[in-house]
Parts: C-alpha cells; structure tokens; sequence
C-alpha cells in the first residue's frame, strides 16, 4: 500500500521524510521491479492535487548512497539491483546522495540523485500484513 502526504503537507528532507514514514508505520517506499516503478510513476501522475509548480518537486524515495563505498542501497540495506534513472543520471556528485522521482517526467526513467536536505514529498509504503 502506497500513501503521499496531503499536499498541504510541508516538504522534507530525506531523513524527515522517512522519520514522517516510520512514525505512521511504514518507510520510503522500495522500488524492486518494473510493476512497481509503473505503478508509482501512475499514481503520483494522476494525482490531480498537484500544482504546475509540483512538477518541478521530487517525491523522495526509500534509496541511498551507502557510507561504505557509494553503493545504491535501500531503506533497508537491499542493494540496488535496477533503477529507473533519468539519462544522465546518478550524476558523480558527493554532495547527492538520495534519490527522488519527479512527475515532470513523461518517461518510467525518472529518477534523480539530490542532495539530502532538499525539501520534498515523499511516498511511503506500508506492508499490508502488519
């Protein structure tokens, strides 16, 4: 089960965003397949509450730069196996170390690095069996 944040709600950097996450019993929501990187590029594409400016804004998502050598890891320490990366990107930048996926992209490649303490949504995902 998937949830965004009320628009109202005010943007977060990544640690806050999932702090904002755990606290309602879920995390960052993992993407591990293309049925799941189809679905979530979907629901925050059709969600009509947002605005022209939203789609310059980020929905950050549950994956990392690891501290043990720059390696793409989950929320949970999976390695990344297959992104959805925006051509051109993971840029070779220290300082962008989490990952966030715009509407603005018409394309299922629509993951950007960015720094961790930019503002923005987030999409959480919570496991039915709890």
């Amino acid at each position: 089960c998937y949830y965004v944040p009320s628009y109202l709600a005010p943007l977060k950097p990544w640690d806050a965003a999932r702090a904002s996450c755990v606290g309602s019993g879920a995390d960052l929501v993992v993407i591990d397949s293309i049925t799941k990187q189809v679905a979530i590029s979907k629901m925050i594409k059709d969600d009509q509450r947002h605005s022209r400016e939203d789609e310059w804004l980020g929905f950050w998502l549950g994956l990392r730069r690891s501290d043990r050598g720059g390696d793409w890891q989950w929320q949970g320490g999976a390695p990344l196996v297959a992104g959805y990366w925006t051509p051109g990107e993971p840029r070779d930048d220290v300082r962008e170390n989490c990952v966030a996926t715009y509407i603005r992209d018409t394309s299922l490649q629509n993951w950007k690095n960015a720094e961790c303490q930019r503002p923005n949504k987030w999409i959480c995902e919570m496991d039915m069996m709890h």
